[in-house]
């Protein structure tokens, strides 16, 4: 809802076809939306859906600002909530470190051993034994550990369903269920390097459409401000979660694929790609 808002919003500041009073009440409604919106992504606490939202907020402001069109009457509203974003932020701060600081100082702890002399498997063999640390980080890395052992069982092509059965008999069962919190790791121990290939060939090939559409006019740039906002958001999500395997994730995961598709067909129809017939 965060990065639908103000691409929205931008939209309604630039169009001619709203009347302005209906525009002018939309656009408080969308900034109203922004602040409740942000409010309930802290009151969740969820370190990664801060993360992503701190990477890709930032990236579609500087985007809307740079590309968007009528740009004099961006900058202003954006920075304004820009600006109001920050101190929202800096209010929240303490609350932010209190729920992150545990976490924060054990990835840095776990970083400072894999780069070391421990190197990858013994520092993240020490972090998971390591009481001092967060269960929810000891956790994500004995099903990390796990999965990649039995992903490097058949890198290629991954386990297949095959990999529940190994799964039964994984190197850290303390973590007592299947759900991996890592989206990539799900795509990989199931398809391996081929099916994190091809996720990687579809979503490049739907963003370049979906560019394409925005360039010739076809979709507003407000769509692909979203478009590309989302996917980012999405991308750092599934780090740390399994969003892939749960109905919000494998939902937008259809619609992005759907919606490059969408602007595909539209070029086609605008006659802005060529129709090759075979016979």
């Amino acid at each position: 809802m965060v990065l639908c808002m103000l691409p929205f919003a931008s939209y309604l500041l630039r169009t001619g076809g709203v009347h302005s009073t209906l525009r002018s009440s939309l656009i408080v409604i969308a900034v109203v939306t922004l602040f409740v919106a942000l409010a309930n992504v802290y009151a969740l606490k969820s370190k990664g859906v801060w993360l992503a939202l701190a990477v890709a907020l930032p990236a579609q402001l500087l985007y809307m600002t740079t590309t968007h069109g009528a740009r004099r009457r961006l900058v202003v509203p954006i920075g304004v909530v820009a600006i109001a974003v920050a101190v929202t932020v800096s209010f929240a701060w303490h609350g932010i470190w209190a729920a992150t600081d545990d976490t924060a100082l054990a990835v840095g702890e776990l970083w400072s051993e894999v780069t070391g002399s421990a190197g990858v498997a013994r520092g993240v063999d020490h972090m998971i034994h390591n009481e001092a640390a967060p269960g929810g980080v000891r956790e994500r890395l004995m099903l990390w550990a796990s999965a990649v052992l039995i992903w490097a069982e058949n890198p290629i092509f991954g386990k297949g369903v095959a990999w529940l059965i190994d799964w039964q008999t994984r190197v850290y069962p303390d973590a007592d269920y299947s759900l991996l919190h890592n989206g990539y790791l799900e795509i990989a121990i199931r398809y391996g390097v081929v099916g994190l290939a091809f996720y990687a060939l579809l979503f490049a090939w739907t963003v370049r459409q979906v560019w394409r559409a925005k360039r010739e006019g076809i979709v507003d740039p407000a769509a692909f401000s979203t478009y590309t906002a989302v996917l980012l958001f999405f991308a750092i999500t599934i780090l740390s979660n399994s969003n892939v395997r749960l109905a919000i994730g494998e939902s937008f995961m259809w619609f992005s694929a759907a919606f490059g598709f969408y602007c595909y067909y539209r070029r086609q129809q605008e006659g802005r790609i060529k129709v090759t017939t075979w016979i």
